[in-house]
């Protein structure tokens, strides 16, 4: 405290150093610096749709049709169009207020800053109320904006029109594969599931084990699949193609294997897969086949499995009606083919550790016949 009874500014020549040197254009300089950093690594974050997923490749890991890479914001659906919208909204508001911001500091550097010879205090300035109301009233408008596009966007995902009418699909997380039912068609299936364009689809999620997270990113929000529980997800393609889904929510040791493929096809694409995923497996074609059919039979695979049409009938693990025709095996962890069938009979402990599948020590033909019956049935 100086004699007169005022407080000193407490400068020391260190600090003095430090405000010139900030002040000024130099000031601006690091915050444009900052600002440009900042949105080249936002730009970068959400160019192709990365934000939220990341990218995969536009190959799948598995054989069939190329899958989209997942890409949230490139929604394939109005609901997933609706989430995206929303999401480029609050960033666009949000890329607003950071402009403002980054101006009012520069023009405050500019002109506020230390100037040679300017040894005085500068003047107090405290208890403004039209600032004070300001800049509560102006982030408050903001954060009000946002609150009711969101609560829109979610009564829109949540709540569709003619939600009564909808195709129901029912998701089953289990450690690690899914499985998919369309009661209306006698569907049941795994890893693989097949959907009509321009149809209101209602998703039924649950799970036998552990909490999982279905999402398709193009097509969907993302919503836990819970034991002893059923959450409902809507999906409405805009367009055909093949998307890939995943679990989002570390379930285990092989929770990166827990992807799987949405297929949307025309209606009477659809109707087609439909009859034949409800239709009895093939029959062996070949004197291999045939063989490999009573291998299945021998060993304990029926009672984990299901073939339609046969005296398999087990459910511990994914129906084989029609495993021949899927993108992989074992949610992605091989892409599918007859070696690979084999590979994976012969041991899965190698590619999922943890799977309740066992190991079959079975003689190269005996193996060689049975993948080759797995791989007819499609």
């Amino acid at each position: 405290m100086s004699r007169d009874g005022r407080w000193k500014s407490g400068r020391g020549p260190c600090r003095e150093r430090t405000l010139r040197s900030l002040g000024g254009w130099r000031g601006v300089a690091l915050l444009a610096a900052f600002a440009a950093a900042t949105t080249a690594l936002a730009l970068m974050l959400t160019s192709h749709g990365a934000l939220a997923a990341g990218r995969n490749s536009t190959t799948p890991i598995g054989s069939g049709p190329s899958a989209a890479p997942l890409a949230p914001l490139h929604g394939a659906s109005r609901f997933a169009l609706d989430i995206s919208n929303l999401f480029w909204i609050i960033l666009a508001e949000s890329g607003v207020v950071f402009f403002l911001v980054i101006l009012a500091l520069a023009i405050n550097i500019v002109r506020f800053s230390h100037k040679p010879g300017q040894d005085d205090e500068p003047k107090q300035i405290y208890g403004n109320r039209r600032i004070e109301v300001a800049w509560t009233a102006i982030p408050a408008v903001i954060l009000l904006v946002a609150l009711v596009l969101t609560i829109v966007t979610m009564n829109a995902v949540n709540s569709p029109a003619h939600a009564a009418s909808a195709l129901k699909v029912e998701a089953i997380g289990h450690q690690w594969w899914w499985e998919f039912r369309i009661p209306k068609y006698h569907v049941v299936t795994a890893n693989e599931v097949h959907l009509p364009v321009h149809t209101l689809v209602q998703v039924d999620t649950t799970s036998v084990d552990v909490i999982h997270s279905f999402w398709i990113p193009q097509l969907d929000r993302q919503i836990d699949a819970t034991p002893n529980n059923h959450t409902i997800v809507y999906i409405d393609a805009d367009r055909t193609g093949t998307f890939p889904g995943a679990c989002y929510e570390f379930c285990g040791a092989d929770h990166a294997w827990m992807q799987f493929r949405a297929v949307v096809q025309t209606p009477a694409r659809f109707q087609a897969w439909a009859r034949r995923e409800a239709g009895a497996g093939a029959s062996p074609a070949s004197v291999q086949g045939a063989n490999g059919q009573s291998v299945f039979f021998s060993q304990s695979c029926a009672s984990c499995h299901t073939i339609n049409g046969t005296p398999a009938n087990g459910t511990a693990g994914p129906n084989l009606s029609h495993v021949g025709s899927r993108w992989g095996i074992a949610g992605g962890v091989l892409p599918m083919s007859e070696r690979n069938l084999e590979r994976w009979v012969r041991d899965p402990q190698i590619y999922k550790p943890g799977a309740l599948m066992p190991a079959f020590d079975l003689k190269k033909s005996d193996l060689h016949a049975l993948a080759a019956y797995l791989y007819s049935l499609k």
